[in-house]
């Protein structure tokens, strides 16, 4: 029987595994780096809910108000940190002197983003209006199980859109059609990546909720708590740029490899 051609190893799998640990042992060994870019943004949360906690009124209604407004900055914090990571890896960009810059680049970053996390919730956004629109009884179980697959199936389209976000970081812009076919053969490999980088902050996070304060006051302790979630958030965005960082660069090479 005859054999067919071997593939490149890069376009026979990814070693997803392999590219979560030196994502994870990369951002380790550029902590300096890392503090120095991310802790404008992360310290501008707190300052924001402490500004907050003097500005809006005392109401039950407005309680979480301060966390919120704290919490505004990061999207744009998360863009900057995630584009000055993603052209120093994959272009060698020199780093920022201090605190990731919010510029252009990082605007359509975060329109990217946005988009992406619009095109994995549009599958459970689809599946709760149909079970509204249908009266059909469904089991609590069979309903929970329906949303997650739909999730799922979400975030599997977001992880064929994830090139053209990586792309405009980089000023590399691949067209969709492109996008797809990078990702091709690759998408559940590439989403379990993302997943196993994210489940160590994950756990990191409700190891401090299990100690920190139920309600979040402004007390010390309520200020360890923020900044240890802070933290974790774009520790998490730094090693998930890494990450990306590594993935783009393989499927690049494995496309030119294959043309």
């Amino acid at each position: 029987m005859e054999r067919s051609p071997a593939k490149p190893a890069d376009a026979a799998a990814l070693p997803v595994v392999a590219l979560v640990v030196s994502a994870y042992a990369y951002v380790w060994a550029r902590r300096a780096v890392f503090f120095r870019l991310s802790l404008p943004w992360i310290l501008a949360g707190p300052a924001l809910a402490l500004l907050g906690v003097a500005v809006v009124p005392s109401h039950p209604l407005m309680r979480d108000a301060p966390v919120r407004l704290g919490s505004s900055v990061d999207p744009f914090g998360g863009a900057a940190l995630a584009v000055a990571w993603l052209r120093h890896l994959v272009l060698g960009e020199p780093w920022p002197r201090f605190g990731a810059p919010f510029g252009w680049r990082a605007l359509r970053f975060l329109l990217w983003w946005l988009l992406l996390r619009l095109s994995y919730l549009l599958p459970l956004v689809l599946v709760a209006l149909l079970g509204a629109a249908l009266p059909i009884p469904t089991h609590p179980v069979v309903a929970i199980a329906t949303g997650v697959a739909a999730m799922a199936v979400g975030m599997l389209v977001a992880v064929y859109l994830l090139p053209l976000m990586v792309g405009v970081a980089l000023d590399d812009r691949p067209s969709l059609m492109q996008s797809l076919r990078f990702v091709h053969g690759h998408a559940l490999r590439i989403w379990a990546g993302v997943l196993l980088a994210e489940i160590p902050f994950a756990l990191f996070v409700g190891l401090l909720g299990l100690v920190g304060p139920g309600q979040l006051g402004f007390g010390f302790d309520a200020l360890v708590f923020l900044l240890g979630e802070r933290f974790a958030l774009y520790a998490g965005i730094a090693v998930q740029a890494s990450y990306a960082a590594g993935v783009y660069g393989r499927l690049l090479r494995a496309s030119s490899r294959a043309h």
